[in-house]
């Protein structure tokens, strides 16, 4: 693999993954528009360099290259160019007679092509370098090659309609916005829910308009947009084609994303047929990778047996749940059905052409690699829609591109308001934290020197929690104020998933409103005994909600959590080495409490150094805390935030002085975690000033090396292995579009992202509750001061006529492999861990946690009766007052028809 920086349209840097394997090449899509006169489609600079896994090599001027015409002609609006480097006989520029031309400005040993309003519409590249290796006593061409197509739609066309479209992928709920991309007018925020309303009636007879996942006839502005974060996979179904229309294969889709809300129902009606009974409800999405190198133990795996119905990936056994291939085809197919909605929304025009570009939000706490993967299925899949589909045959191109979410909440809030809220100052840094309902992303965005409309997003951070972690107070409170068989956890992973939602559901409620509502004196009616979640959800809404009263404790509760998520935010952002900031821009549902406003502007109060007056130091914008960051992915075309937006973060680099250590000991996560913020003199940031305008992408980025054991934080994540061993002269960092590649002594090491370091805290325990329900293992994992092991605790699953139980499953599994428990160490199925098994045997159990039903006689002893579950990661959107349940309609004998949506 080599990697080479081109820029695209004079405005964005992309970097081309030359591959010797032909069929494993991605295309990329630009759109570059021209309005008549010449326009810059590509350039590959003279700074330019190959960057291999062999070193570095650099384009020269003794290097050659030949422009090849492959399909000069084409259809008539299409030319398809070869550009081949390396050995070959001549340079040689070329020009069509329609106004393409590629041509080499020696002065500066650049390549370019440039377009006038020409008939050609659409040109394909193929970027080929050429490398002689020897083969014994003979050399042998190796050709490693990459394509990508360059769109050239004339603006000013009257049959030519060039759109933007952003999509806001959230841990409480998505969101899309489109507009024309020369209009001058407001985004227009597209209903969801509404929209794939549409696609769910074709294929399910039940057509009701309230949905887990929104209110089809929703009118609330704050909430009518909102797409929930709501999502099922099927146990007992596998069907799925990325390219589908969403629902298509109707209650045998794989994920379920459109689902009628089912409340208050009876035992006997759920075990006939309630379409929640195979069903296994998602954790968090942007988080569950947290869990994807975890050996979860799921019982009931995922059955795959047709390899049509999977479409390329061709699965051909029963997966996990938490399978990391399975992970990826949930956001595909939810990204999907976005897809769909976007197409559906502007397919208004039939007799015009249409191309789009679409800017997907993505949270900090996504890898390089992973925001790289979700590019390219876009890619993928936008074109399979189109293809597939005949009423889209007039989309003629996309182009993907990814902004953080914090970073669009800057250029949000930057002309978002007729009284601009952030205030220009040459080289000035600014702190953007972006609090949602999973998930923390902060940015530190630096104005560059003599202009107001380039910035450099220095520094990219995330943390796995935020609103989720602050509802767990609620929940806890609720655990203290009841009575219960044993407690509220437990009462929660044996009840069916529409009590559970209407519980989180509640447990929103109380953050939401937890500034007016009133305390509550407790006049011993609490101490009721509850035995099903069902009467608990009455007894909180009766009592509590519709009184507008305080869960007793819970004010004390929340306002731990706060300070602890606070804490950790300020220990992240103290990881940047940036330790004055002009202003601080706060975004995100979160901050709707005021006490976790308030405890951040106090915290970060003396990082403040501006002359600002007191009222322009923290910028916040109340209504308006989540549509910010979509109302800012439409200002790119006015602000440059990197090069490349696409990069997730800018390597920060820690160092320990390893001469001046008076005794050696094995790097410690704790010991290092202390020296940080007690500042101890041998271990501390690295002073480098790495700047990542256009000679990054280029040039790298030099570290310092000598006498110190290197680190480096990106994107919040840590690297700390072999590949970062000490050297005298430092290392250099490459930035190759899904990572880096560090050239060390010679040699060129592939930095691969580590798993999130906040993944084994309590928060995220929480901030994913009920679906991880998580305990540690001290003896599994590093040290004792270092992470320790997450190790999940089983629960007993659902006992239906219809499906196995766990201990069933188990039994057929252990009569195909009888010593299958002797080879995996794991005890069986059908048991509880007993008391007796030692701790370092890191035993795994894992049935659905929220399984639907589950014999109240069965109880569940734990290992580490200390460690109690976390909380789920639900929103609720809606500013309305809770209500009560709904009764299940009749006919009980014939089970409801599935609504699934078909991503």
């Amino acid at each position: 693999m080599k990697y080479l920086p081109i820029v695209i349209g004079q405005r964005r840097l992309h970097v081309c993954h030359l591959n010797n394997n032909k069929n494993a090449q991605a295309v990329f899509e630009f759109i570059v528009p021209t309005a008549g006169g010449e326009t810059e489609l590509f350039k590959i600079d003279g700074r330019s360099k190959f960057v291999s896994m062999d070193g570095l090599e650099l384009l020269s001027d003794s290097e050659k290259y030949r422009v090849d015409p492959i399909n000069e002609n084409g259809d008539g609006n299409e030319l398809s160019l070869k550009i081949i480097f390396g050995h070959v006989a001549a340079e040689q520029d070329y020009n069509n007679k329609n106004g393409i031309s590629v041509t080499r400005a020696h002065k500066d040993r650049s390549l370019r092509a440039i377009s006038t309003r020409a008939k050609i519409n659409k040109l394909k590249v193929n970027i080929v370098y050429c490398e002689r290796v020897k083969q014994g006593n003979e050399y042998e061409v190796v050709e490693y090659c990459y394509n990508i197509i360059i769109h050239i739609p004339y603006s000013q066309a009257a049959n030519i309609d060039i759109y933007d479209a952003a999509i806001d992928f959230g841990s409480e709920a998505s969101q899309i916005g489109t507009k024309l991309a020369n209009s001058e007018n407001n985004a227009q925020d597209v209903k969801i829910v509404r929209e794939l309303k549409q696609f769910h009636d074709q294929y399910i007879a039940d057509k009701r308009d309230r949905f887990w996942q929104g209110d089809a006839a929703d009118r609330n502005p704050e909430t009518s947009c909102f797409y929930k974060s709501v999502f099922f996979v099927d146990k007992a179904h596998n069907g799925f084609r990325p390219a589908e229309p969403p629902n298509a294969r109707k209650e045998k889709t794989l994920l379920k994303t459109l689902l009628p809300e089912e409340t208050a129902y009876t035992t006997e009606q759920y075990e006939q047929g309630n379409i929640y009974s195979n069903l296994f409800l998602l954790p968090n999405l942007k988080l569950i990778e947290l869990l994807t190198e975890r050996d979860l133990g799921m019982a009931d795996d995922i059955p795959f047996k047709q390899e049509q119905d999977t479409g390329d990936y061709g699965f051909g056994k029963a997966r996990s749940v938490f399978d990391p291939v399975l992970i990826e085809v949930y956001i595909r197919m939810i990204l999907n059905a976005l897809l769909h909605t976007i197409l559906n929304k502007l397919n208004d025009q039939p007799q015009k052409d249409k191309y789009v570009n679409i800017i997907l939000l993505v949270p900090n706490v996504y890898s390089q690699s992973k925001v790289y993967t979700i590019i390219q299925n876009l890619y993928t899949d936008f074109n399979g829609i189109v293809r597939f589909n005949k009423q889209y045959q007039k989309f003629k191109g996309v182009e993907v591109k990814l902004l953080s979410e914090s970073d669009a909440s800057f250029l949000g809030l930057k002309i978002g308001d007729r009284e601009p809220k952030i205030i220009n100052k040459e080289g000035a840094h600014y702190l953007v934290i972006d609090a949602g309902k999973g998930t923390t992303d902060f940015s530190i965005i630096r104005q560059q020197k003599k202009s107001n409309v380039s910035y450099e997003s220095v520094f990219r951070a995330g943390l796995p929690g935020s609103g989720q972690f602050l509802t767990h107070a609620f929940i806890e409170a609720v655990n203290e104020c009841f009575d219960f068989d044993t407690d509220i956890y437990d009462l929660i992973k044996k009840t069916k998933y529409p009590e559970i939602l209407q519980f989180m559901d509640h447990m929103e409620t109380f953050k939401k409103n937890h500034e007016r509502f009133k305390p509550y004196k407790d006049s011993g009616e609490l101490r009721k005994k509850f035995s099903t979640l069902y009467h608990l959800n009455n007894a909180l809404r009766d009592t509590f909600i519709n009184n507008c009263f305080q869960l007793p404790t819970s004010h004390e509760k929340l306002s731990e959590k706060v300070n602890k998520l606070v804490d950790e935010i300020y220990k992240s952002v103290l990881k940047s080495n940036v330790t004055e900031f002009h202003q601080i821009i706060l975004a995100g549902r979160a901050f709707k409490l005021k006490m976790l406003k308030d405890a951040v502007e106090s915290k970060f109060a003396d990082k403040l150094t501006t002359d600002l007056p007191e009222d322009k130091r923290i910028v916040f914008r109340e209504n308006n805390l989540k549509q910010v960051c979509l109302s800012g992915a439409f200002y790119m075309k006015y602000f440059r935030v990197n090069y490349n937006s696409e990069l997730v973060g800018i390597p920060v680099q820690y160092a320990e002085n390893i001469e001046n250590k008076k005794e050696e000991k094995p790097w410690n996560f704790g010991d290092w975690l202390r020296g940080i913020f007690k500042e101890d003199e041998n271990t501390g940031i690295v002073e480098t000033d790495v700047s990542i305008g256009e000679s990054f992408f280029y040039n790298g980025a030099n570290y310092n090396g000598a006498n110190y054991a290197n680190r480096l934080v990106i994107a919040g994540r840590e690297y700390w292995n072999a590949a970062l061993d000490s050297d005298p002269e430092g290392f250099r960092l490459f930035f190759t579009g899904d990572g880096f590649i560090k050239l060390l002594n010679g040699r060129a090491v592939r930095l691969d992202a580590p798993q999130l370091e906040a993944s084994i805290s309590e928060m995220v325990k929480q901030t994913l509750f009920p679906f991880a329900y998580i305990s540690f293992d001290p003896k599994s994992g590093p040290a004792p001061d270092g992470p320790e092991k997450e190790v999940p605790i089983p629960s007993q699953p659902p006992t239906s006529p219809s499906t196995p139980t766990h201990g069933q499953a188990a039994q057929a599994r252990n009569q195909e492999k009888p010593d299958f428990a002797k080879k995996t160490g794991l005890p069986d199925y059908d048991s509880p861990p007993e008391k007796s098994l030692k701790p370092d045997t890191a035993e795994k159990w894992l049935s659905p946690l929220v399984s639907p039903d589950v014999p109240k006689e069965q109880k569940v002893t734990e290992p580490n009766p200390e460690s109690k579950p976390p909380l789920p990661a639900l929103d609720d959107d809606s500013e309305k007052d809770e209500v009560a349940p709904k009764k299940q309609p009749g006919k009980s004998n014939e089970p409801p028809p599935s609504a699934d949506a078909y991503l």
